[in-house]
């Protein structure tokens, strides 16, 4: 049994460096459940002799049994079964190399998760006495107002944002947007994808991973060729939306989403008008999506807490919530919806975000910012709000 002990930062920092993966097995490991190994086991600690022995044998120099150098993450049967065995020469001078190329990751990953919960953890605590009733809204607001000048904005999304290097973000911090931007995409199920090709109207093609890179290429005039790019651009627009949105979001001092809580789940709360109309397939836009339900013209096929999916005959709409903050800088709390529309009887298929409001007790949602669908529409309106 291991005599040393992890934080719960340097166990994550080390999970994250890693890929989340066994550094034996490279299977996938279970953050509740993963162990830390000592390569060369910790006990050599107590015997200086045996320890410079093999240090002089695999020729490492000075070595810090207990550093990231000589840490790695594994499956539990793995570091039990391994116990204070000491591998081969061979395996030992690979896996101490492996952890040498961590280290500096690791570092760097405990100043950022470290930062990200100084920032985090006073928004969470009034987050918290707001949902409990201790705080009002307007408490909240004068609290973050008064201190706005030693902390930053920071937003919890609702989905977290999966990138292909197995970077997974829950909660972002302005302070972060401009690192995100860089990160490779990931498409869903589709892992044989690790990008995108763009054209433009010469014909010149553009190849794009991150969405510094997509947001770039469409504001010089580049877009998806075909229908198949189309719909895996709806990654792009999704995290690309978010992004941009989070550049001029504040924190709200008043809501009517929140207070008390009510989503786009509340189908009787969503004008129908936000329904997708293409070509000859409309549908009157009178009422809410739970009246168009209720007259059978309208189908939910699946509905969660906070996102919804929903036919007629001919077209499909999906909305998740994920995030709410004052986006339009009324005050007012509003919520970035990723969306998704797809043609129930063909292969048409296309995302960007909404970005919704309720501006009463008792009124529907309707939107913050006048329609946008894809990241070029943001850029203008965003462009028009500078």
């Amino acid at each position: 049994m291991s005599k040393q002990q992890f934080s719960t930062i340097e166990r994550e920092a080390i999970f994250v460096a890693y890929g989340k993966r066994c550094a034996y097995t490279r299977e996938p490991l279970d953050f509740a459940t993963f162990h830390i190994d000592h390569i060369l086991p910790e006990s050599l600690s107590e015997d200086p002799a045996r320890f410079e022995e093999f240090r002089k044998l695999l020729n490492i120099g000075e070595f810090n049994l207990r550093g990231f150098g000589n840490l790695v993450p594994c499956k539990p049967e793995i570091n039990l079964q391994k116990g204070h065995l000491i591998l081969e020469q061979a395996h030992v001078h690979y896996f101490l190399g492996i952890a040498a190329s961590k280290t500096t990751a690791i570092e760097k990953n405990i100043a950022l998760i470290s930062a990200r919960n100084t920032k985090g953890k006073a928004l969470i605590l009034l987050q918290r006495c707001l949902d409990a009733g201790q705080l009002t809204v307007k408490e909240v607001a004068d609290l973050l107002n008064k201190y706005q000048d030693d902390t930053e904005e920071i937003f919890s999304l609702m989905v977290s944002m999966q990138f292909a290097d197995e970077t997974e973000v829950s909660v972002l911090a302005k302070s972060d947007l401009e690192t995100v931007k860089d990160l490779p995409i990931k498409f869903g199920r589709n892992d044989h994808i690790d990008g995108l090709n763009l054209i433009n109207s010469h014909g010149e093609r553009q190849y794009v991973r991150t969405c510094r890179q997509y947001i770039e290429a469409v504001k010089t005039g580049f877009h998806p060729s075909c229908g198949f790019d189309i719909k895996m651009a709806a990654y792009f627009e999704h995290y690309c939306g978010l992004l941009l949105a989070l550049e001029v979001a504040t924190i709200p001092t008043k809501s009517y989403i929140s207070t008390p809580y009510v989503s786009i789940a509340n189908m009787n709360l969503m004008p129908f008008v936000l329904f997708p109309q293409l070509g000859d397939t409309v549908i009157p836009e009178e009422g809410t999506y739970q009246y168009q339900i209720d007259k059978k013209n309208l189908r939910v096929c699946n509905v969660t807490s906070n996102s919804f999916n929903v036919e007629t005959e001919y077209m499909g709409h999906s909305l998740i919530e994920a995030v709410r903050a004052d986006f339009n800088n009324d005050g007012i709390e509003d919520v970035l919806c990723l969306e998704y529309c797809y043609a129930t009887k063909g292969t048409l298929g296309f995302g960007g975000i909404k970005i919704l409001t309720r501006l009463s007790p008792t009124g529907h949602f309707e939107l913050a910012i006048p329609e946008i669908w894809g990241v070029d529409d943001l850029v203008e309106a965003l462009c028009r709000r500078a």
